[in-house]
């Protein structure tokens, strides 16, 4: 994947129906929110570096103090407690990492094999208290910026508005299977983590 714009790009140039036979704006919404949202789990794109965060784990209570953008991962807040939608708006808070380490392409590759292997799915749950943060990188470039929670089992996908088009982000889960430990597994190898009650480890 690249950025959101770019994909959003090429997505107009390769989806864009021909000019006797347009179809609805719907039909491309959907197909560029399907675009997004596969580059961002099962199609996410080759990396050569990632960053690996261990994050404090806050309950839903919890105050989150500010603190200097420099030093912190940025982590996409809970959704509102609503009854017809988990589609939240791109607003953001950041939390201060207890420790942090960079990979270069060896290791970035089986985390984003890690990451692909996951069995994506919608999620229900409306808390996300993320043990760790990934970011994926091309070059000089961010792919992705994620928080994951293995208490619920969530994170937060960049996503397109199938309906109307307009950006937002969306929280979305994936399986608590054998991929999902191995990721974990693979995390805390690489960066312990001295708070993680969720999931047992095998």
């Amino acid at each position: 994947m690249l950025k959101l714009q770019t994909c959003i790009l090429i997505a107009a140039i390769f989806i864009r129906p021909c000019a006797a036979d347009e179809p609805p704006d719907a039909r491309r919404y959907q197909s560029l929110a399907s675009l997004v949202q596969a580059a961002h789990t099962t199609d996410l794109p080759v990396v050569d570096r990632i960053e690996v965060f261990a994050l404090p784990v806050f309950d839903h209570e919890e105050n989150r103090e500010p603190t200097p953008q420099s030093d912190t991962f940025l982590v996409r807040p809970e959704s509102p407690k609503t009854d017809d939608s988990t589609v939240i708006s791109l607003s953001e808070i950041s939390v201060r990492p207890i420790s942090s380490k960079a990979f270069d392409a060896k290791v970035a590759k089986r985390i984003a094999d890690d990451w692909r292997a996951l069995k994506f799915r919608p999620n229900g749950a409306f808390c996300h208290v993320p043990t760790y943060g990934i970011r994926f990188y091309r070059g000089d470039e961010l792919i992705f910026n994620v928080s994951v929670c293995w208490k619920c089992h969530n994170f937060y996908l960049p996503a397109i508005d199938p309906d109307s088009g307009q950006p937002s982000s969306i929280l979305y889960g994936f399986d608590d299977n054998a991929p999902a430990k191995r990721l974990l597994n693979d995390l805390r190898r690489l960066v312990p983590h001295p708070h993680i009650k969720y999931p047992r480890l095998r």
